[in-house]
């Protein structure tokens, strides 16, 4: 997974746009599991989707979207 996902995120950094992902796994889980992936990736989008919480456009919601240059959770760009 790290060369293919490094791989990838070199691609469009060459061409200057930024690299976002999203996973089920909350911070901590990819921590431990890749942490590869917090030092390439530009921005994440965590939390497992769970219907009666929904999405970022949601108070409630188990998601976050997180800037990983600035550490800016960025969730509040959603809202309506």
């Amino acid at each position: 997974m790290e060369n293919g996902v490094a791989n990838f995120n070199k691609y469009y950094k060459k061409i200057s746009l930024k690299v976002a992902l999203y996973t089920g796994l909350n911070e901590k889980q990819i921590q431990r599991k890749y942490p590869e992936l917090l030092n390439i990736l530009d921005f994440i989008k965590t939390g497992k989707w769970i219907s009666s919480l929904g999405g970022l456009d949601k108070l409630k919601t188990n998601q976050i979207l997180k800037d990983l240059r600035s550490g800016e959770i960025l969730n509040k760009y959603f809202l309506h």
